[in-house]
């Protein structure tokens, strides 16, 4: 190996399953980042669009984004941002990480496909299938064995993409060196930044030694960099508030635009009347919703549909529901919406 790959090697990540295993996926370099990798099947997938805001306030507007729909408000997530789409990998449970430890999903480690399309690929445990639409991931699902025929069916459906066909073969695909897509982070640097730092520092000692002049001279050239790192650290801790504070009265002049011209609920009033009705113990799998037609995916919801159908009994919009039990405590409910029924209050 020629003696600069191996320097380079030395700055490779140390990478670390989140698991009850706790395996190494790789050796990394003795001075590389620490990675603890989060498996899909441990995480939750969030997509969020933020090609419409300028490029300061994307990140800032995911943080808000975030916070508002996790669970764990103060736990860590992945993110790569592919353009202005941000993908987001939160854990189910919270993980206890050092700060020296950052997160980084399994699904952003597998390699982007050459073309567009839908793939299914292994992961550590279960399988993933992958939408991509214009080199961008546009739907992910994840299942702990290869899916059904409809389960794979509802996938293609999720995705905007014809139904039909069989479930194609699974792709046993090697990690990447690096994951693809650009980190959330603002002041993490990259292997290639890490070595170019201890060349530069190399330098400078060599410098030192050959005349004061050069010495003073990076000594000064040292003191602005200081100084403008801390001017940047100033900018990007003022940045989050004012860009927070300007996308909420964006967000209140558009909601009092919109105030009386929403003649049947949200999906967010729609989740909450749901969530009142079902056991505590459910959880929403899935949510979708076409005109006046809605299906709910329910998991942990039991097997026998009529404590479902009697909790919405009587409901102004939901109690035309019907529950189809779906087998290992999953139940699927479909709603015809009746519109002209009044709004439902939150």
């Amino acid at each position: 190996m020629p003696l600069r790959s191996r320097f380079r090697a030395l700055f490779s990540p140390q990478r670390q399953w989140i698991d009850a295993a706790g395996g190494r996926l790789g050796t990394g370099g003795r001075f590389g980042p620490k990675e603890a990798v989060l498996r899909r099947a441990d995480s939750i997938y969030w997509r969020y669009d933020f090609a419409a805001l300028s490029a300061a306030r994307r990140r800032a507007a995911l943080d808000l984004a975030v916070r508002q729909s996790t669970t764990h408000v103060d736990n860590r997530f992945a993110c790569r941002w592919q353009g202005g789409v941000a993908h987001v990998w939160t854990p189910r449970e919270p993980v206890s990480l050092t700060d020296d430890w950052r997160l980084v999903a399994e699904s952003s480690l597998m390699p982007e496909p050459q073309e567009d399309g839908v793939r299914l690929v292994a992961l550590r445990e279960g399988v993933e299938g992958q939408s991509w639409s214009a080199g961008d991931l546009a739907v992910s699902r994840w299942w702990p064995r290869v899916p059904a025929q409809a389960d794979w069916h509802r996938f293609l459906r999720a995705a905007g993409l014809p139904v039909g066909g069989d479930v194609p073969e699974i792709r046993k695909l090697a990690p990447m060196a690096m994951p693809w897509g650009i980190d959330h982070g603002r002041l993490r640097w990259s292997e290639s930044q890490i070595e170019t730092a201890v060349w530069r520092s190399v330098a400078v000692v060599v410098g030192a030694v050959l005349g004061w002049q050069l010495f003073a001279s990076m000594a000064w050239n040292a003191a602005t960099f200081l100084q403008e790192y801390r001017l940047d650290a100033v900018r990007a801790d003022s940045a989050p508030r004012i860009a927070a504070r300007e996308q909420a009265e964006s967000a209140k002049q558009r909601l009092v635009a919109l105030h009386g011209q929403i003649a049947v609920p949200s999906d967010i009033e729609l989740i909450a009347e749901v969530r009142r009705a079902i056991p505590s113990t459910a959880r929403l799998q899935s949510w979708v919703r076409e005109a006046d037609r809605l299906r709910v995916e329910l998991q942990d919801a039991g097997d026998d549909p009529r404590p479902i159908v009697q909790a919405f009994s009587g409901h102004p919009l939901l109690g035309s529901v019907v529950a189809n039990p779906l087998g290992t405590g999953r139940m699927q409910l479909d709603v015809e919406l009746d519109t002209r029924q009044m709004e439902v209050a939150p």
